[in-house]
């Protein structure tokens, strides 16, 4: 019955896994593009590429683009990443409501829900009448 409890309250760590996925990506893709330029840069005039303006400018600016939305991307990210897992710390420090009868899971209490004061601690509570099963428990 408690096991979903504790899953809960460890919430803020599961938070960050999709930003940081997506924050390697997007790193992974920076460096790949960095890769592409060292090539063009050092590689190809082994193979008689000649250098001109007419491609090197719109080469430069395609790269400083996506070089730019690339670190953009990383910062909005990382961004939305510590503010997400700021706001699941502290729904972390919130108490966590649990029916004894039917063994519900409460973030909040809604809908005549009425917190019992006796718990095992101070983040877990339980309830006195619970709006799943709909029946009113005695508190111990």
């Amino acid at each position: 019955m408690f096991l979903g409890v504790g899953l809960l309250e460890s919430r803020s760590k599961y938070v960050l896994a999709p930003f940081l996925l997506i924050d390697g990506v997007l790193v992974f893709g920076l460096i790949m593009l960095w890769e592409l330029d060292w090539l063009v840069n050092n590689t190809l005039y082994s193979y008689n590429l000649v250098f001109s303006v007419d491609w090197a400018v719109p080469y430069w600016t395609f790269l400083r683009i996506v070089a730019g939305s690339f670190l953009l991307a990383i910062a909005a990210v990382t961004f939305w990443g510590c503010v997400s897992y700021r706001q699941a710390r502290k729904k972390g420090g919130m108490p966590t409501y649990v029916c004894r009868k039917c063994g519900s899971i409460w973030m909040t209490v809604f809908n005549g829900a009425r917190a019992g004061k006796v718990g095992e601690s101070k983040r877990i509570k339980f309830l006195k009448k619970c709006p799943l099963c709909d029946q009113n428990l005695l508190a111990e």
